[in-house]
């Protein structure tokens, strides 16, 4: 449910990261979408990118994605919050 901010991380592992969230969006069948700036943070609506993206989860009917601003992390630790509950 949680990755690492790409900015928190070192250069070696922001490539890494870089490629799994490629190939994980691709499995989703959401390549296009997020490479044209159609993917919206759950919470602040923003668009979501390969330089602000937080997370990704599923709350049962669709994916969610999460970007890194401090109101998307504060209700994206919320949630993780009431489902560790």
């Amino acid at each position: 449910m949680y990755y690492t901010p790409l900015y928190e991380t070192s250069a070696r592992n922001q490539g890494g990261i870089r490629r799994r969230l490629a190939k994980t969006v691709g499995k989703l069948g959401l390549k296009d979408d997020f490479e044209q700036g159609k993917i919206r943070c759950a919470f602040s609506n923003e668009v979501v990118s390969m330089d602000n993206f937080l997370g990704i989860f599923s709350d049962g009917q669709e994916i969610k994605f999460v970007c890194d601003n401090e109101i998307a992390r504060a209700k994206l630790a919320e949630l993780a919050q009431r489902k560790n509950e």
